[in-house]
């Protein structure tokens, strides 16, 4: 069979189709850019006279068709690493084919070697991959915080799994790096964001009231509010051993206040469906809030009960995806929604949950206490909650007056 015969036959056609797609394959996983594997796989389709070819590549896929679509695949890529000598390995390939040297049998062969060359040691991996991203980073303008976020990507784009432990105030300067390096190659990758929400005498410039807003805009990115230490240890547990892909743990400074346990059992579609605690019914409003404030939304619940007011309160385990059907089944008669956060005005999720339960209950009223618009001052985490009205009875007394 001549794999080089200007009119390849439908059986050889979709041979050499199933070449270029796994030759494609080996390189996008294996760390090359998206337009270099478009550039290959044309190549190689020339060069075997695979005709009327048309490839598209994502980040994570690649869609391909010959002659008049007859002959169409589709290659998922759901994770990719850094193999450079696997990509030289196939651009060398595709450079030989190219010059009409190689038959399909010879290609055939040596892509499977090609695939199947070794990953360097781990000290090798972990050396080249966090050196050379920390050191485009500093290269590039970074500062020391955003190239340890890029070093951590380049960590988890090596093959390992990186946890990074950061105040939320720092994450801030690693954004683009987040964005890049991370989240647009959806690596796993960990951020353990501490200090999250209000600090107490750490000062102001440490408080974390941004981060639920900024990461929210990170396509892909898992967001996951704990609030319990047992709860924390179970969504790192699962962030570790059973996701893949960037994630968010954001957490408090201190210790653990009154709730002890955890209700962390995520389902399969848990990025994309958001996960939901119902922790009191109650049938005159509905306070729903997330990680460490569900203390002070209890004490107002409790509060609110003893002035013949009786609230539902629902807790989210997650902040990135909104599961705001669950909250129309959970919430109150009275449809009111009162959202309670420890961030600034327009950094939580108060204005996309309202947009979403509109959508679905037109008289739904949601209303909200958060941190205000300007930046939070110094003082204790205690003097603050009052100070801002996050303490129970002034969460109490808020919804109080919008109830009334």
């Amino acid at each position: 069979m001549n794999s080089r015969e200007v009119f390849p036959d439908e059986e050889l056609r979709r041979r050499i189709m199933d070449f270029i797609m796994a030759a494609g394959q080996t390189l996008l996983e294996n760390g090359a850019e998206v337009f270099r594997v478009e550039q290959t796989m044309e190549i190689m389709a020339r060069s075997f006279h695979l005709r009327e070819f048309h490839v598209y590549v994502l980040t994570n896929g690649i869609f391909a068709s010959a002659g008049t679509a007859e002959i169409s695949e589709v290659r998922n890529v759901p994770s990719r690493t850094t193999h450079l000598s696997r990509v030289a390995a196939v651009n060398a390939l595709s450079r030989e084919i190219a010059e009409g040297n190689m038959t399909l049998d010879e290609a055939e062969s040596r892509l499977v070697l090609a695939r199947r060359i070794p990953f360097p040691k781990d000290w090798v991996q972990l050396v080249s991959g966090m050196g050379g991203a920390f050191s485009f980073a500093m290269i590039f303008g970074g500062d020391l915080r955003s190239a340890i976020a890029a070093a951590v990507a380049g960590l988890a784009a090596s093959g390992f799994h990186p946890v990074v432990a950061i105040y939320s105030t720092f994450l801030q300067r690693a954004y683009d790096q987040i964005m890049q390096d991370i989240a647009m190659l959806h690596l796993h990758v960990i951020l353990a964001v501490d200090r999250a929400g209000l600090v107490g005498d750490d000062g102001a410039t440490h408080h974390g009231v941004f981060d639920v807003g900024f990461l929210r805009q990170v396509p892909g990115m898992l967001i996951l509010t704990p609030a319990s230490l047992a709860e924390q240890k179970d969504m790192l547990s699962w962030a570790a051993e059973t996701y893949n892909g960037p994630v968010a743990v954001r957490y408090p400074r201190g210790g653990e206040g009154s709730y002890r346990d955890s209700a962390w059992q995520p389902g399969e579609n848990v990025e994309t469906e958001g996960l939901l605690c119902c922790h009191r019914h109650g049938g005159d409003v509905t306070l729903v809030t997330y990680g460490s404030m569900l203390d002070n939304v209890l004490e107002a619940a409790e509060i609110l009960s003893r002035r013949g007011i009786e609230a539902t309160i629902l807790r989210l385990l997650t902040v990135s995806a909104l599961p705001a059907r669950e909250i129309l089944t959970e919430m109150s008669e009275k449809r009111r929604v009162i959202v309670a956060e420890e961030v600034c005005t327009g950094s939580g999720i108060r204005e996309a949950l309202a947009w979403e339960l509109r959508k679905l209950c037109p008289d739904c009223r949601v209303d909200g206490v958060d941190l205000g618009a300007d930046f939070v001052t110094h003082g204790s985490t205690k003097e603050l909650y009052r100070h801002y009205g996050l303490d129970g009875e002034s969460i109490a007394n808020y919804t109080q007056g919008v109830l009334s």
